[in-house]
């Protein structure tokens, strides 16, 4: 049972900035004791993702998000600007005080229901977000929760009664499952479900599988997309995971891509040389397309150079994004929703490796992950276990048992990064725990 369970009897999470990695974690209440992420301070995107955690989706409409100024040089005028007022905002949404006459978001909710395409042309964000009402309601309907999304859209919606009766009762897949992963839609979940109860169900990535093999990562890329209908899903708004107008060829070569990011990700590579595979990617390809406002054909096609520092920049950049946004964001969720129904569909003993695990800490070595659960970086938990695992202590099942960081503390070779990274959690958590 996990700590966003509503049934979970756990009410409180100590944590430190990792809450920001992209980390799954809903809490009513956020209190933010420091204004910095590891040893540099909060940027907007920062701040704004940590407040992102308050308010669970489904319970609450708000959240509440608590800065402390624990240390006097802490939230300073820069900082503090980030924090945008002292009174809250007044909500904006067709679920707060709806206007009588307006039931145009619940019959759109009614057509995702029915299977039907929204009228107009309706952003990706828009789709999105009506998609995920629609998930959202079904789930409210199986768990028989009087809410007020669920009440709405009864009052105005003409069949909506019989609508999410009939929603509800398609459901194959344990609310549970659906519980995690309101933003997917019940239909591509039961697709999944269909899958790994059938009779040649197999894990998404099977226990002995080889985790260097790049054609591993594209099996799964190629299973999640086919199951997750990402040419209906994934093709639009900003930064979308595929091509939409690709041809299969296209389709496979943007696949290649992502597996490539997974393999070089998931086994623990730095990100200089996940750059450099991405270079070597556009390098084989031939070929790079980018925007350029300056022209009047903004799309441009040109054959990539691997000596441009224009086209090289732009492999940065993107790299950089694809790994948080695409990576650790989007594909990293249909990863955890798929392998939640596998534990439902198939067992732990048969669900296979839980790859979100390892897209979400980015190595299969169980060591770093425990490392990056004390709170250190991908990076200083590596470098630990590279050069200073004579401090490191793990039991037989690679649990983190003692960490010796004085003597780390002491080497000539330790970075600066990782210095500051066990001051900052080591020696600060021995201070607290010291008797008054």
């Amino acid at each position: 049972m996990t700590f966003s369970d509503p049934e979970s009897p756990i009410q409180f999470v100590v944590c430190t900035s990792t809450l920001l990695e992209g980390v799954n974690l809903p809490a009513k209440n956020i209190f933010v004791l420091s204004d910095k992420h590891g040893n540099s301070s909060f940027t907007k995107i920062d701040f704004e993702n940590l407040a992102g955690r308050a308010g669970r989706l489904t319970y609450d409409f708000s959240g509440n998000v608590i800065c402390v100024r624990e240390e006097a040089n802490r939230w300073a005028d820069t900082t503090r600007a980030l924090i945008p007022r002292a009174e809250p905002a007044r909500a904006d949404s067709f679920l707060v005080n709806p206007a009588n006459n307006r039931k145009k978001e619940y019959t759109d909710i009614a057509r995702i229901l029915r299977g039907e395409s929204l009228p107009g042309t309706p952003s990706a964000d828009q789709q999105r977000s009506i998609e995920q009402y629609a998930s959202i309601l079904t789930l409210h309907q199986l768990d028989n929760q009087q809410t007020p999304l669920r009440s709405y859209f009864l009052d105005k919606v003409k069949d909506g009664r019989e609508l999410l009766r009939k929603a509800a009762a398609s459901v194959k897949v344990p609310t549970d499952v659906l519980r995690r992963s309101p933003n997917i839609l019940p239909e591509y979940q039961d697709r999944v479900w269909a899958d790994l109860t059938s009779g040649s169900a197999a894990p998404l990535v099977a226990d002995d599988a080889d985790l260097t093999d790049v054609n591993t990562f594209l099996n799964v890329l190629s299973r999640l997309s086919n199951l997750y209908g990402w040419r209906a899903t994934e093709v639009s708004g900003t930064d979308p995971l595929m091509p939409k107008k690709a041809d299969a060829d296209g389709w496979e070569r943007r696949l290649y891509y992502w597996a490539l990011l997974m393999r070089g990700w998931v086994r623990g590579d730095p990100i200089s040389r996940v750059i450099s595979s991405s270079i070597a990617y556009y390098t084989q390809r031939g070929s790079i397309t980018y925007r350029d406002y300056t022209r009047d054909e903004s799309l441009v096609k040109e054959p990539f150079d691997r000596n441009s520092a224009k086209h090289v920049n732009l492999i940065i950049e993107w790299t950089l994004r694809d790994i948080e946004g695409g990576l650790r964001f989007r594909i990293i969720g249909y990863l955890q929703n798929f392998f939640d129904v596998s534990l439902m569909a198939l067992g732990r003993d048969r669900a296979g490796i839980n790859v979100a695990t390892l897209v979400e800490y980015g190595t299969t070595d169980r060591r770093a992950i425990q490392l990056q659960e004390v709170g250190f970086g991908r990076s200083v938990a590596t470098e630990l276990l590279a050069d200073h695992d004579d401090a490191l202590h793990f039991s037989a099942d690679d649990e983190l048992e003692d960490f010796d960081y004085e003597a780390a503390l002491a080497s000539t070779t330790l970075s600066d990064e990782a210095r500051a990274e066990i001051e900052n959690i080591m020696v600060k958590v021995k201070v607290d725990d010291a008797p008054a």
